[in-house]
């Protein structure tokens, strides 16, 4: 996927219309539109920061250098799932795995839910 597509599936995802994106990039609709098209095939530096949060997600995966897998996790979840992988206690696991669950999909199950998500909460599988 390249990075005109993987912006517009991250705005699309979102329910975000062009002009929402371009307002809070403060540029204008034909150039949200060119980015995406890639008829603007280098994104400047500063561009991708800001773009990558209006998208809700990381400069690394709008680039292509992270794993679509990670990318589906809000970034507003990552500190606290890099919070959790530092605890020396993972004893109340399953309660923030709840927790997350629950914040995020309105329900602890997992059905319904992509395999790719159900797979980063290994203790989240059903038994066979």
């Amino acid at each position: 996927m390249s990075v005109g597509e993987r912006i517009k599936t991250r705005r699309k995802a979102l329910k975000m219309t062009v002009d929402e994106l371009a307002l809070k990039l403060g540029r204008n609709r034909a150039t949200v539109y060119r980015y995406e098209s890639e008829e603007i095939e280098n994104l400047s530096i500063t561009v991708i920061p800001p773009l990558a949060s209006a998208l809700q997600t990381t400069p690394a995966y709008l680039m292509g250098w992270e794993d679509p897998v990670i990318a589906a996790i809000p970034v507003r979840e990552h500190k606290t799932i890099s919070r959790y992988l530092k605890m020396a206690d993972k004893s109340k696991i399953d309660d923030i795995v709840d927790l997350v669950f629950e914040k995020e999909f309105g329900d602890t199950e997992t059905d319904g839910l992509p395999p790719a998500v159900i797979n980063l909460f290994p203790q989240k599988k059903k038994p066979n």
